[in-house]
């Protein structure tokens, strides 16, 4: 089903009369973080309007696309969804090349998954090249131990933006996936989306 995402502004905004069009582009995003911070439940709580409080272990990485409409344009989406475990962090670098984005989500209610998005940027920066790294605190609904203050801040420090949302509650997922459209904006207008070619380490 092809998607058409709303914008504010007329330019941004592409009409459904293009819904016929074959995709022209692609847009990758691989999402990565600690086991059990809601990876898998973003992605189907944008895919699907679906939550499932049911615990399922991602094993290695699982792929879903979904097409949309922007500037005139029908992009397919691409969305690896990674294993946060240890034992499959050897598999991930072959997911990140190409990549538009990558999404490092961390658990408000865990200190730990917050403390080890520093170890997860610096896997990125070593596997790719200038990286557009959104970081996204979920669980918001929940009682948290990682303000909205210091989560901002320390992204600040590290040069990632940052997002919260709850996907449990459907709060700011469908806003999250928005704001990496239009990041996109300045790439397509510019001829290089979709043709990134960022391997530090080719495999």
């Amino acid at each position: 089903m092809l998607t058409t995402l709303h914008f504010t502004s007329h330019e941004d905004f592409a009409g459904a009369n293009n819904s016929e069009k074959k995709p022209e582009l692609d847009h990758k995003i691989v999402f990565l973080g600690n086991a059990k911070t809601g990876k898998t439940s973003i992605i189907s709580r944008f895919l699907h309007n679906t939550f499932s409080e049911e615990y399922a272990f991602t094993i290695g990485a699982a792929y879903t696309k979904k097409e949309y409409l922007y500037l005139n344009h029908v992009i397919r989406l691409s969305m690896w969804d990674t294993a946060g475990e240890e034992r499959y962090m050897s598999l991930i670098p072959m997911y990140l090349p190409n990549s538009d984005e990558v999404v490092i989500v961390f658990d408000v209610t865990n200190r730990k998954s917050f403390e080890d998005i520093e170890n997860w940027i610096s896997f990125v920066n070593s596997a790719i090249r200038d990286p557009m790294i959104f970081v996204v605190g979920n669980k918001i609904e929940e009682d948290r131990v990682i303000n909205f203050d210091e989560a901002h801040q320390k992204c600040s420090e590290l040069g990632c933006f940052y997002f919260e949302v709850s996907a449990k509650f459907n709060v700011h997922v469908q806003e999250l996936f928005l704001v990496m459209a239009k990041k996109t904006k300045t790439s397509i207008k510019s001829g290089k989306f979709g043709k990134r070619d960022d391997a530090i380490n080719q495999m």
